[in-house]
């Protein structure tokens, strides 16, 4: 009798335990590093998410990190209001901090599918986020990554949308950095502004739609979004990512036959941070081509990059000339600089012919 009494004393407290997590839809997961020049858009921003309180199927957490030395805040925004939590650390740059945080949301909510934000600078083509306090550092995007996946074996299912709400990330090497974490990537290909004015419209949209995927919330946003906020916005299939992996390599192969990378005209580019970008569709219908077998292997490509992205959103109804891809500018001290990003390795690009 003893023995019995302490199961049932046991299940209730594991059923105790289970009823304590706060179930949803929907969950939409923001990081923001805000330490910097960005900070006095913190404010703004979470007033606008705190109207996720306002509709049943959403939640809503945001952690952010602000220009002071108070360390960090984490918000719960639900039916029941906001609460507020203080993360004593002023590291929000850090693989650990970025887990801590995920794991609790895994603690503390039952959800049907989740959307991830980070929101701040681009950085370099391996940096999301610049932290100042206590000293200038970045989140790498391996670091995100190994984050996220740990995020989905606890939680057994795969992000349903990741935005990369920074500039300059709708690049081909971190999109590939994070294909296999999330069924759908949405990012900018140049600039994007602050603090956003999407959040009210979309936590509306996904409360009256549930069933929604990643590639409809993605368009959400960028219909949600005002025009000055961006110039363009990219969401990419990341289940679409395997031929494309193999349309790279075959073009690679062929191109490394020959003893120099040459174009007809320079692509279309643009600078930002530590890096230029070509646009990848142009750099592809730039390259100077000299057999059959080469063109036969970059339309391939081509065709498997334009089957890559879902859907691009541009600001006004005249797109500009960019495709919503970019591939930052391939060179030997490039590809070792960024040798730790998966692109590079997998698709073979220090096979080129480049210097």
């Amino acid at each position: 009798m003893k023995y019995l009494f302490s199961i049932i004393v046991l299940l209730s407290s594991l059923t105790a335990t289970a009823s304590e997590k706060d179930s949803c839809e929907w969950i939409f997961i923001y990081y923001a590093l805000y330490d910097n020049d960005l900070s006095r858009y913190s404010d703004s921003i979470l007033l606008q998410l705190s109207t996720a309180a306002k509709y049943e199927n959403v939640r809503v957490v945001f952690q952010v990190d602000k220009d002071d030395s108070m360390g960090m805040f984490r918000y719960s925004i639900g039916p029941n209001g906001v609460t507020t939590e203080a993360i004593p650390s002023e590291v929000i740059t850090s693989r650990k901090q970025l887990s801590n945080y995920l794991d609790w949301v895994n603690k503390s909510y039952e959800f049907d599918k989740s959307a991830v934000f980070f929101l701040d600078h681009g950085g370099g083509l391996n940096e999301v986020g610049q932290d100042l306090q206590p000293d200038s550092t970045f989140l790498k995007t391996n670091d995100i990554r190994a984050s996220l996946s740990r995020f989905n074996r606890k939680n057994k299912k795969t992000i349903d949308l990741l935005y990369l709400q920074v500039c300059a990330k709708a690049s081909i090497e971190p999109l590939y950095e994070f294909h296999d974490v999330s069924s759908y990537t949405l990012a900018s290909q140049k600039l994007i502004g602050a603090p956003n004015y999407y959040y009210e419209c979309l936590f509306q949209f996904a409360n009256n739609h549930p069933q929604l995927n990643g590639g409809d919330l993605a368009q959400s946003i960028a219909t949600c979004e005002q025009n000055d906020m961006i110039e363009s916005l990219t969401c990419i299939d990341n289940g679409k990512f395997d031929e494309a992996k193999s349309a790279f390599r075959a073009l690679n192969i062929e191109l490394n036959k020959r003893g120099s990378l040459t174009f007809t005209q320079a692509p279309l580019h643009f600078d930002y941070s530590k890096d230029r970008y070509w646009d990848l569709m142009d750099f592809l219908a730039c390259l100077d081509l000299q057999t059959e077998a080469e063109k036969e292997a970059r339309d391939r490509l081509k065709g498997a990059v334009k089957t890559l992205v879902y859907q691009k959103f541009d600001a006004t109804n005249s797109p500009d000339k960019f495709s919503g891809i970019s591939i930052a500018s391939l060179s030997k001290d490039r590809i070792r600089r960024y040798w730790c990003m998966r692109f590079y390795r997998e698709f073979k690009m220090d096979r080129l012919p480049i210097e």
